[in-house]
């Protein structure tokens, strides 16, 4: 499933970069839920503390991306020059496996309303099987919220349904083994343990 990838790297200013990458995502989430095409992973090879990088990686089997390749989204921004497509090469046999997920808890904390957040860790806690002490939520909202800031990244869509922004919460959980299995529409993995995609490369 993973056995192919094709890079499309940025090409915008650097001030440009969050925003164009956004419009890049947007792309891929379409090419994927167009397709019903779950077979296909997408990485962030410059995955950092802070920032996404610049090139967004689909991983899928050969045909599959030449597929992809040849989506008329992607063929729009390249002519634009905000991206360039690269060529679909094989995946060394070498890599670290890792899956990045969308974190829907982080979406839910970094909203403005105070109460939401609280009844949004008050869920979080209580399906850990925990109790929930009223008195301790502030700490325990703060801790949790300093170690979402220090490892979510976030990329801004609008539901096509609703008409509502919203902010995927995107984050890189690094794993010992490799993981088969179906992505989201996203490209990502269906949770923290999902399944992974190749990187290091």
């Amino acid at each position: 499933m993973t056995s192919h990838y094709l890079d499309c790297r940025l090409t915008v200013t650097a001030e440009d970069t969050h925003f164009m990458f956004a419009r890049l995502y947007k792309v891929a989430h379409g090419i994927i839920g167009k397709n019903s095409a779950l077979n296909i992973g997408l990485s962030f090879p410059e995955y950092d503390e802070g920032r996404l990088g610049e090139i967004l990686r689909f991983f899928a089997d050969e045909k599959t991306l030449i597929s992809v390749r040849q989506n008329e989204g992607l063929a729009v921004l390249q002519d634009c020059e905000i991206i360039r497509l690269g060529d679909i090469k094989k995946t060394p046999e070498t890599y670290q496996s890792v899956c990045f997920y969308r974190n829907r808890l982080s979406e839910r904390l970094s909203t403005k309303n105070q109460s939401k957040r609280y009844k949004s860790l008050k869920q979080h806690i209580e399906k850990k099987g925990e109790v929930f002490n009223g008195e301790d939520k502030p700490l325990r909202l703060e801790r949790l919220q300093q170690q979402i800031n220090n490892n979510a990244q976030y990329i801004q869509f609008t539901s096509h349904s609703t008409g509502f922004n919203y902010s995927l919460s995107i984050i890189k959980s690094n794993s010992k083994e490799n993981r088969n299995g179906l992505y989201n529409s996203y490209g990502l993995g269906k949770k923290a343990n999902g399944t992974t995609v190749p990187f290091g490369f």
